[in-house]
């Protein structure tokens, strides 16, 4: 198929205001919204709030993270949701898709549930031992999937960035 010079620039025309660049390891929202009542379903809620409620819990607690198990978990409303099985459900949605990328897209969704549920992120203490004055409304952000979110305080994605080299860019 080929394309004018005049179709073109229309299209990009038309787009404008509406292009959101994608930041690679991101699932769309609609995949996420396929994911949170895929977890109220199937934990028997009656709202996708309680199903994001037991999802915060979860990756704050380090949920989201490639080596989690069973053996990180959350429990509210009587359910409990655990990594693998929040694993599974992201699979359904999305075939290869992960918790991490569930967590890039929710990532500002998630910091709000996390402050109304006063859940720091898993990186809080490491980040508190090099700050000692970590403010209980930053350490919420103190999550690995925060690193790309323009949202999450400048202090935190630096902290978040710089712990990511330490670790990995050897």
């Amino acid at each position: 198929m080929k394309f004018d010079e005049s179709s073109i620039t229309k299209a990009v025309q038309d787009a404008a205001g509406t292009i959101k660049p994608r930041v690679q390891g991101e699932l769309s929202e609609t995949d996420c919204e396929s994911v949170i009542k895929k977890v109220q379903a199937d934990k028997n809620l009656d709202a996708p709030e309680k199903a994001m409620v037991l999802i915060t819990g979860l990756v704050q607690n380090g949920g989201s993270n490639k080596n989690a198990s069973t053996l990180v978990s959350y429990q509210a409303f009587g359910k409990t949701l655990n990594a693998q099985e929040f694993s599974g459900t992201i699979n359904t949605v999305k075939k290869g898709a992960t918790a991490r990328q569930f967590c890039r897209t929710m990532a500002t969704e998630i910091a709000h549930f996390a402050s109304a549920l006063g859940e720091p992120g898993d990186l809080a203490k490491q980040m508190r031992r090099e700050d000692p004055n970590l403010s209980e409304e930053h350490a919420i952000w103190c999550s690995n999937f925060q690193t790309t979110n323009p949202n999450c305080p400048q202090n935190v994605r630096k902290w978040l960035v710089d712990n990511f080299q330490a670790r990995f860019d050897k």
